[in-house]
């Protein structure tokens, strides 16, 4: 998105450059979309599950709101859809179409994009590879040596120097160690004499306990993350770990409760999927101090996003018709989170065990890995959706067009 800014400024206008991004964005939508009804055609679909997946595509909200979104989520679900497509058809042929070599090729880049444009993808890449390493018959080693390829090539040489060229600024991770602190946070928020001197001891070397229990939010992991210590050594880690669990032993419900509350939304049809239609509260006077924080004098915040400021108010026409789509989207029966993350993969799960078509549950295993990412986010939110959201009719249609025999 940064380039197209960059073209935006070359045109006087950064708005024009993010315009021809969301162009460029729907038109590689249409693409990937294009190649899901193919390929599920070239496999044996029926016209009428070509028909629904289509109709899904072309009027889900969670998936239509989403097509103008700038964010690495959108990014990242260009590259995903074919990458499952080839990820199926691996699959289906037991490995064989990696005898050419053209598929070995787009494997690793895709392979190696996707985890460019999204950090905690390379985690379910990796778990789904290794499903498919075990189930493949032939060319095991090229699939294994395509994801060590894609690795190296994605953080080994392009991530830094993509780092070195941009001047960007490498921040330490903080949330995988946010999120297993989120009951510690609970219980000092709510009974901080539950802690022990010994483990609130243990503990205060991996985050700042009193901090944290103060600024604790039920739905999201940020407040508790930004306590994080990042120079605990490991020594103190491992203490701060065992303390943990020794809390846990004491506390299960509020640990519990600490998990279940963030990931509520996943499972629990409370809420609708959606990504807001119009952007003025992004560039309110609060707001706009902490996009200062990312730029470095003499820009400012004002100066860089100067264009996009007062833009959300359209026609009376536009703004009825966002209204509308606005009603449809946040209405949690009718498109809840909880329907993309949870109900609909674990029925494609039930029926495809049900009918024993095996390659298809193991095929699925890509969107089962995307889906148990999600439960590991740091909020409920619709821009973590976006991938599942996109790549479930392909396994929505595997799994209803394959027969296979007992």
């Amino acid at each position: 998105m940064q380039l197209y800014m960059l073209v935006g400024f070359a045109l006087h206008h950064v708005l024009l450059g993010l315009g021809i991004y969301v162009l460029v964005q729907t038109f590689s939508f249409a693409i990937g979309v294009m190649l899901v009804l193919c390929y599920l055609r070239k496999i044996g679909a029926a016209r009428s599950l070509l028909l629904a997946i289509f109709l899904f595509f072309a009027f889900c909200p969670a998936i239509v709101g989403a097509v103008p979104t700038m964010a690495k989520d959108s990014l990242h679900t260009v590259f995903l859809l074919p990458l499952s497509i080839i990820y199926v058809e691996i699959f289906l042929t037991r490995g064989k179409v990696l005898h050419r070599r053209p598929v070995c090729v787009m494997l690793v880049l895709l392979v190696a994009l996707c985890m460019l444009s999204k950090r905690t993808a390379t985690v379910a890449i990796l778990c789904a590879f290794c499903v498919l390493v075990a189930s493949v018959k032939k060319n095991r080693l090229k699939v294994v040596a395509s994801m060590i390829i894609a690795m190296v090539l994605a953080q080994g040489i392009i991530e830094p120097a993509l780092v070195r060229v941009t001047h960007a600024e490498v921040s330490p991770g903080k949330e995988v160690m946010g999120l297993i602190m989120m009951p510690v946070a609970r219980i000092q928020s709510i009974s901080p004499e539950r802690i022990s001197p010994q483990e609130r001891s243990a503990l205060s070397s991996l985050l700042n306990i009193d901090k944290a229990g103060k600024t604790y939010t039920n739905y999201r992991i940020d407040e508790t993350s930004w306590t994080i210590n990042n120079e605990a050594s490991i020594a103190q880690k491992i203490k701060g770990i065992g303390a943990w669990v020794s809390l846990g032993v004491h506390n299960p419900g509020e640990y519990v409760k600490a998990f279940g509350n963030l990931m509520l939304g996943w499972f629990y049809p409370q809420v609708g999927v959606f990504y807001g239609s119009n952007s003025d509260g992004l560039f309110s006077d609060q707001y706009m101090i902490q996009w200062d924080s990312f730029v470095r004098p003499p820009l400012s915040a004002e100066n860089v996003l100067h264009d996009m400021r007062g833009t959300g108010q359209k026609s009376s026409l536009l703004m009825r018709a966002a209204d509308a789509g606005q009603q449809i989207a946040i209405n949690p029966i009718l498109n809840a989170y909880a329907y993309y993350a949870t109900y609909i993969p674990l029925l494609l799960l039930i029926y495809g065990m049900s009918r024993k078509r095996w390659i298809a549950v193991g095929a699925g295993s890509l969107l089962g890995f995307n889906v148990l990412v999600l439960y590991l986010s740091p909020l409920v939110f619709a821009w973590y959706l976006l991938p599942v959201t996109f790549i479930l009719p392909l396994f929505f249609g595997i799994t209803g067009c394959i027969a296979e025999k007992q």
